[in-house]
C-alpha cells in the first residue's frame, strides 16, 4: 500500500513536469511565429517572395518595333540578380517589311530598387542574333535594354510591364538586297507575367 501510494505522489509531479514542458513548447513557437510575422509586415522590411528573380521562366507581349512575344527561361539565379536564355518571334514592322524574324540570346536582369510603387524596378540588359526570313532573308544583331517595374503576388508569379529599347545592325543578307551594315531602332512597350 506504501509502495502504491509512494508512485501515486510521485506520478504528480512527473505528470505536471511533463504538462509544463508541453504547455512551454508551442508557447516557445508561437512567440517565434509572431516575431516572424512582425518582421515580414513591418514598414521598412524589404518585399517576401523571391526578390523578383527567383523564377521559372517569363513571357511578355512586346508592341512596337518589334512587335513581337519573348520568352525568357533563366538558368542563374542571385538574390538580385539573374541571367536567362531568349527566344522572340514577330515582326518589326517598317524595316523588315513582312518578314517574320526568329531570335535567340541572353539576358541578365538587376534588381535596383524594391518598393517602388508597391512592386519592383529591374534593369534588363542584353542581346540577341535575329532571322529575317521571307523576302528579307537577313541575319542581324541587337542590343536592348529592358527597364521594367514588376509586381509579384507570390514567389512563383508576378506581373511586369515596361519598355525595351536598343539598336539593330544587320550582319549578313542572303539574297539580292544587301542589308548587312543597316542600323535600326529597338523600341518596344511590353507586358508580361513571369512564373
Amino acid at each position: 500500500m506504501r509502495l502504491r501510494n509512494f508512485a501515486f505522489g510521485l506520478s504528480i509531479p512527473a505528470f505536471l513536469l511533463v504538462s509544463f514542458a508541453a504547455a512551454q513548447q508551442p508557447a516557445a513557437t508561437q512567440q517565434s511565429g509572431n516575431v516572424n510575422v512582425q518582421v515580414n509586415v513591418g514598414p521598412n522590411a524589404p518585399l517576401a517572395f523571391g526578390e523578383g528573380q527567383e523564377y521559372l521562366f517569363d513571357i511578355k507581349v512586346m508592341l512596337g518595333l518589334p512587335t513581337a512575344v519573348r520568352l525568357q527561361v533563366p538558368f542563374e539565379h542571385g538574390p538580385d540578380f539573374s541571367y536567362a536564355l531568349e527566344g522572340t518571334v514577330g515582326f518589326f514592322p517598317g524595316y523588315f517589311s513582312d518578314s517574320v524574324f526568329y531570335a535567340l540570346g541572353a539576358r541578365a536582369s538587376y534588381t535596383l530598387g524594391n518598393n517602388f510603387l508597391g512592386g519592383r524596378l529591374l534593369v534588363n540588359p542584353g542581346i540577341d542574333l535575329a532571322y529575317f526570313d521571307n523576302h528579307e532573308s537577313t541575319l542581324a544583331a541587337t542590343a536592348s535594354l529592358e527597364m521594367l517595374w514588376l509586381s509579384e503576388f507570390n514567389s512563383h508569379f508576378a506581373l511586369e510591364i515596361g519598355i525595351d529599347a536598343g539598336i539593330g545592325v544587320g550582319i549578313a543578307s542572303f539574297n539580292d538586297r544587301d542589308r548587312a551594315g543597316d542600323v535600326f531602332p529597338v523600341i518596344s512597350a511590353f507586358a508580361g507575367l513571369r512564373f
